[in-house]
């Protein structure tokens, strides 16, 4: 099941970086006056956005051969999203350090910004263990500070910046359930919600970023069994496939054409297995730092 995940990654890392421009950010832009557009699950107390989402997809059991009903399905569900990470300029006053935009020493812009971190959580569980009940796998994101100095042209102290994310806590809640009929299908629901316990309803957008899961996006893969495509299922899964039920956000196949072992559950539309459209890597660029400048999704 590792090998297609990994496969599937290389979109999922498409989806992650949508909203997130990669070139020099600037405050002012018109391109970043908006960002962290796509799939972000705020605290449950800021309003305007959604703090969950529900994804509801169909698999089949019982088709490897050989295989027993009720036999060892084991599903891999991996939730990753970025978390927003302050970066503070602040300048040197008499009575402590002050926040500020832009500090210029020597001949050099420090500014203020937004920058990310990829997050990753992970549960692999046997299918028998969510049938007919539900298990909650908790989030757990912890806080953390780092202060780099700002020195100038003699070495005296001039500024500082500082890098901080704030703590995030959510819940992935896993179920399925049988459904009747003779194909041996079953829906999984994996809700996922943004818990944490935040207290700034009035404050600005920003800082509920912050606290914010964004981008938020599950893959899932499973052996033992195979995804029913929701798009253009069977014609005996089509009931089944319109009675799935999902918020904020849109579970497609992923993978090569014909793979049913992996789901992409993605905050934006996308097709059955997409794939991303990579250019040529330049001398001075890295695979992944290509990927995230061209990201083009195409249906195959």
């Amino acid at each position: 099941m590792t090998a297609p995940l990994e496969a599937a990654r290389r979109v999922a890392d498409a989806v992650l970086y949508e909203g997130y421009p990669l070139h020099p950010y600037r405050a002012t832009a018109g391109e970043n006056r908006s960002r962290w557009q796509f799939g972000v699950l705020v605290p449950p107390s800021c309003p305007g956005e959604p703090s969950a989402s529900v994804t509801e997809c169909l698999l089949e059991e019982c088709v490897e051969e050989g295989l027993k009903e009720g036999g060892d399905v084991t599903l891999d569900l991996r939730l990753r999203f970025l978390h927003v990470r302050g970066r503070t300029v602040e300048r040197v006053e008499d009575d402590g350090y002050w926040p500020v935009p832009k500090l210029t020493i020597g001949g050099h812009d420090y500014r203020s910004s937004e920058e990310a971190t990829e997050r990753e959580a992970r549960a692999v569980l046997s299918l028998a263990q969510v049938m007919g009940g539900q298990r909650v796998v908790d989030v757990h994101v912890p806080c953390d500070r780092i202060i780099e100095p700002i020195a100038g042209p003699g070495d005296e102290r001039t500024g500082r910046i500082v890098c901080e994310h704030q703590p995030l806590d959510a819940e992935m809640r896993i179920s399925a359930e049988r459904l009747p009929g003779p194909y041996g299908l079953v829906r999984l629901r994996v809700e996922v919600e943004n818990t944490a316990a935040w207290e700034g309803a009035d404050a600005p957008r920003e800082e509920a970023l912050r606290r914010s899961l964004v981008a938020a996006h599950l893959l899932i893969g499973v052996s033992g069994g195979a995804f029913v495509s929701l798009l253009d299922p069977p014609l005996w899964a089509e009931t089944a496939a319109r009675r799935c039920h999902n918020e904020n956000t849109w579970p497609v196949l992923v993978g090569e054409p014909g793979r049913r072992d992996v789901v992409l559950s993605s905050p934006i539309i996308l097709y059955d297995h997409p794939a991303v459209a990579l250019p040529a890597l330049t001398m001075t660029e890295q695979p992944a730092e290509t990927a995230r400048r061209h990201l083009r999704v195409r249906r195959t």
